[in-house]
């Protein structure tokens, strides 16, 4: 039994990249709760691409191979009560729902991102108004945004669309999303700090609190000229919906 339970630490601790005992030399917390989920079968990831008409990153794939997604919830105390703090959120297959059907683009737009780079070409990022179109939602971004898989060229990428129906792009793979969500503890809405945004007032202080110094000199924060934002809030009824 005791065998069993060092196993499946250790492969927690490798999902979460060391992560977990970062927390808990952390002072101030006082509680690390996960969510158990079972791996799915080859046959599972198969059905949802047929129903999706969409194949998934390798790494994606890899990933609900292990595991049907991942949420971990980490509390502090502070004053004597108990805050929830961190949340480490990467939806179930069966939630990874689409976000932004093709219907709602003009065909113009359409061609435009079938032929165009958004990954690499800043100003062609710039230019257009349009988000691409297919996406699907990984996770969510506080209780008014969105994290999605978007089928970008030449190869998906992760992106936040935020409350105003902006994109940003926050990482060129799932694999350096995944990496940057352990980096960044889950502290709320951490994502905002790799965008021309920037991080909200109170995640900003979160930040500082509980992430190591080197993470934010190198990840935080951005230089606004060097992310990537299409504004899609001028199109008329078009607004993605937030699952």
């Amino acid at each position: 039994m005791e065998e069993a339970q060092e196993n499946t630490r250790d492969l927690f601790d490798r999902f979460t990249m060391g992560m977990i005992q970062t927390l808990e030399n952390c002072q101030h917390v006082v509680d690390i709760r996960s969510k158990p989920t079972s791996p799915l079968s080859t046959n599972d990831i198969a059905s949802w691409e047929a129903r999706q008409a969409t194949k998934l990153p390798s790494d994606i794939r890899d990933f609900y191979s292990a595991t049907n997604g991942l949420h971990i919830i980490w509390t502090v105390l502070l004053d004597r009560q108990i805050l929830p703090v961190g949340s480490l959120l990467i939806n179930p297959l069966d939630q990874l729902k689409p976000i932004n059907p093709s219907s709602d683009l003009p065909p113009n737009v359409q061609h435009f991102f079938k032929t165009s780079s958004v990954t690499d070409d800043v100003q062609v990022v710039h230019r257009c108004r349009y988000m691409p179109f297919k996406a699907f939602a990984i996770s969510s971004c506080g209780a008014h945004a969105s994290v999605a898989l978007v089928y970008t060229r030449p190869t998906p990428s992760i992106w936040l669309v935020d409350r105003s129906n902006t994109w940003h792009r926050l990482a060129k793979t799932f694999t350096e999303y995944y990496r940057l969500m352990t980096l960044y503890l889950g502290i709320p809405e951490w994502q905002y700090a790799l965008t021309s945004i920037g991080a909200l007032p109170d995640t900003y202080r979160w930040l500082h609190a509980f992430v190591s110094p080197h993470v934010l000199i190198r990840e935080f924060p951005r230089d606004s000229s060097s992310t990537e934002t299409i504004d899609r809030s001028e199109k008329p009824n078009s607004h993605p919906p937030i699952l």
